[in-house]
């Protein structure tokens, strides 16, 4: 989950001409359905993000939505073909348990 996480902050960072991330976890509290999920959020100095709350905007439409998810998804693209295989992987051993 962590691989995927740091791949996704490295390509909102990239896709949203961010400076940086700020990547939060949260698990069961002020949550209908208890589950785990993952906060990614592009920064850049000075966007007024206090603690772990940020200035939320919404999308001006539905294309400007669909087009920030293509620059995200085409910046995974990207990361992936660079990628290479853990080094466990490599040497046989058995690959890391996903769920983890």
């Amino acid at each position: 989950m962590f691989d995927a996480v740091r791949r996704t902050a490295a390509a909102v960072t990239a896709a949203m001409a961010a400076e940086g991330s700020f990547v939060a976890l949260n698990n069961v509290v002020s949550q209908s359905v208890p589950h785990l999920h993952v906060h990614v959020v592009p920064r850049t100095k000075g966007d007024g993000l206090r603690g772990f709350f940020w200035p939320r905007q919404r999308y001006r439409s539905g294309p400007e939505m669909a087009e920030v998810a293509a620059r995200i998804a085409g910046a995974l693209r990207s990361d992936g073909q660079h990628r290479q295989e853990p080094p466990t992987a490599r040497r046989g051993q058995a690959p890391r348990d996903s769920r983890l």
